[in-house]
């Protein structure tokens, strides 16, 4: 029996192996319940299992051996779902039912594949199957997408209760979508031009180093908590204004009024110095729901929470900025001053507010 090793091959082998292993990992740290990984755990083993029938292919196994193609079933369906049900369990809205439903269609097709091909391999090849094939993975597609719009709802309502949301604004969890998609039309693109071995190298060594990449995120990451959830009512002791519960329009100069106490906090005690300054911290102190101090930021203010208290901070980065006797101080070193918990938090927010950066600001003050 003569193997076909190469050097993609070897590669696809990695892929696979450090694929199972990080998986097990994950799955040996969702016992924390900080950490909710079991969805990314089931989401990285199909990935790589997904592997398993190119490699068997690629080294040359299947000539040998040919039933080993009715192994694995095809489990691509269930990678988006695993993925999408992983996002959910971390976000904001992790109190609320998961929907379970994205894994149906995937089983669905697991389903048939077994049945389909325990009769007989060539069932695979069949018109009915590849459509069911294509159906499926435009389903996949449709989820992908349904993830990002998730992820984005997530960040809208994120920014309206926290004020640091590194760790908590899910980027990464985005930008691994957009690659997800962004590998469907590659297969698409594959299946009209012929491939080269440089391609499948590159995408073969991509595809390796996304494995690690995704396994770190998923160790470093922690639940979201929703500081502004029906059971958060009952903890703010100190909200005397039962009316602030009921949300209502408030007319014009309800707003004003509720807005001098909201500054009286973010900007006359310069609470907004705090790096972890919530929206629940504000509510405890001026006595008013975090529900309506979001609305009433929102609407006159025209931002939300996050926004807010960042215009604030930045507007202190600029006075100090121009400051001599903060001459020595690094730029990092007044952004962790002003609020900010990390050196590109603040590089981000200062180029966002003043489209410029803060050591080019210092420059030309």
């Amino acid at each position: 029996m003569e193997l076909n090793y190469n050097v993609v091959s070897i590669v696809d082998i990695l892929c696979l192996m450090q694929g199972v292993i990080l998986g097990i990992v994950l799955l040996v740290m969702n016992k924390r319940k900080e950490r909710p990984t079991l969805f990314l755990a089931l989401f990285l083993l199909v990935n790589s299992l997904e592997l398993l029938p190119v490699i068997l292919e690629d080294i040359n196994l299947i000539k040998y051996y040919p039933k080993l193609i009715l192994f694995p079933v095809t489990l691509g369906g269930f990678v988006f779902p695993l993925f999408y049900l992983y996002v959910q369990k971390i976000s904001i809205f992790s109190k609320s039912k998961l929907s379970y439903w994205v894994l149906y269609p995937a089983a669905v097709f697991v389903l048939i594949d077994i049945i389909s091909v325990s009769y007989s391999t060539a069932t695979r090849e069949a018109t009915w199957f590849i459509t069911l094939d294509f159906v499926n993975l435009f389903f996949s597609i449709f989820i992908g997408f349904k993830t990002i719009y998730f992820l984005n709802k997530h960040f809208n309502v994120l920014v309206n209760q926290y004020t640091s949301t590194e760790l908590k604004d899910l980027k990464w969890a985005r930008l691994l979508t957009y690659i997800g998609l962004s590998t469907y039309f590659i297969f698409f693109f594959m299946l009209v031009v012929e491939i080269g071995f440089y391609f499948h190298l590159t995408y073969s060594s991509f595809l390796l180093a996304l494995t690690y990449w995704v396994s770190f995120k998923g160790i470093a990451q922690l639940n979201v908590e929703n500081l502004i959830s029906e059971d958060t009512r009952g903890t703010l002791n100190s909200i005397q204004n039962t009316t602030a519960f009921i949300l209502v329009e408030s007319s014009t100069e309800e707003a004003t009024s509720l807005l001098k106490d909201i500054e009286k906090f973010v900007i006359g005690k310069k609470a907004f110095l705090l790096p972890d300054l919530t929206i629940v911290d504000l509510s405890n102190e001026i006595g008013v729901h975090p529900k309506r101090i979001s609305k009433i930021i929102n609407m006159v203010c025209h931002k939300n929470f996050n926004s807010y208290v960042n215009t604030h901070r930045i507007n202190e980065a600029k006075e100090l900025l121009k400051a001599n006797h903060v001459n020595n101080f690094s730029i990092e070193g007044i952004g962790y001053q002003v609020g900010f918990k990390s050196k590109s938090a603040f590089y981000q927010a200062f180029k966002k507010y003043t489209n410029t950066t803060p050591l080019n600001y210092k420059r030309d003050k």
